[in-house]
């Protein structure tokens, strides 16, 4: 179509068209000449129990095998239900205490304190038949209330039994009960100088050695009953921190069930 001193001048012969390379462009340029690239293969190199791939940009360890994945334990996930009756008037006909919330009714405030009633007045058989017996949250909050404020009369009891003793023994004299010292030094050396005064006080009466002793017989305070002393006071304090925890991590415990509902 065209002239021919045309066609000869911009190659549009058969022979020029012949002598091109189709597709020989891409040779310069940067982006489609690496599409026929391919990765190289990495070797496996094991070195006792660890395994390595090289090259290193391949990447700097194997992949675990599909037994030790299996073994790795999933993480726990903390997720609670909440379920709200399916009724179709369920906002007319729900009650206070009827939300479930990981599969119990949350209760009611008069649960709560009624089964820390029980709990605390027939102390560990009530706790006992309350915690069995819960069917609420408020229930089983309120049962462990209960226990926490029976560890703590327990633990004060036993303080007061203590201090009973220890006014017994050293008699009502205010200047004979026990003193109390700024150092350790200070205590040994109160100790030193009052041991044989200590170690020759006896119970003035037989009802007064009943109260402390089993055997019926007066009695010799010596260093044996100062480390029970100490024992007992750690034992009440076990006690009361005890008690004190459990109360109070009922309580927050049934207010985040109240919160959710």
């Amino acid at each position: 179509i065209l002239p021919s001193h045309y066609v000869n001048r911009w190659g549009f012969t058969a022979e020029a068209s012949s002598r091109r390379a189709i597709g020989g462009g891409t040779r310069n340029d940067g982006v489609f000449s690496n599409v026929a690239a391919k990765p190289s293969q990495g070797v496996r190199i094991q070195e006792g129990d660890n395994v390595y791939l090289v090259p290193e940009e391949s990447s700097n360890t194997a992949p675990p095998t599909y037994a030790a994945a299996q073994a790795d334990a999933a993480p726990p996930y903390h997720t609670h239900s909440i379920f709200l009756p399916s009724s179709i008037h369920a906002s007319l006909t729900l009650s206070q205490g009827c939300v479930v919330v990981d599969g119990l009714p949350t209760g009611t405030l008069f649960s709560f304190l009624w089964n820390a009633l029980i709990s605390v007045t027939f102390q560990f058989i009530g706790f006992v038949l309350t915690w069995v017996m819960h069917t609420t949250h408020a229930a089983r909050y309120g049962s462990r209330a209960g226990l926490g404020v029976t560890l703590i009369q327990w633990g004060f009891s036993l303080r007061a039994r203590l201090d009973d003793v220890n006014g017994t023994l050293l008699g009502s004299d205010p200047a004979d009960a026990w003193p109390t010292f700024a150092s350790t030094q200070d205590a040994n050396e109160w100790l030193d100088a009052n041991l044989d005064r200590l170690n020759n006080t006896t119970l003035a009466s037989t009802d007064d050695i009943s109260s402390w002793s089993n055997a019926g017989e007066g009695a010799q305070v010596n260093n044996g009953f100062l480390a029970n002393t100490a024992a007992n006071e750690w034992l009440s304090f076990f006690l009361m921190t005890a008690g004190w925890f459990l109360l109070l991590t009922s309580a927050f415990g049934f207010w985040r069930v109240k919160r959710w509902e």
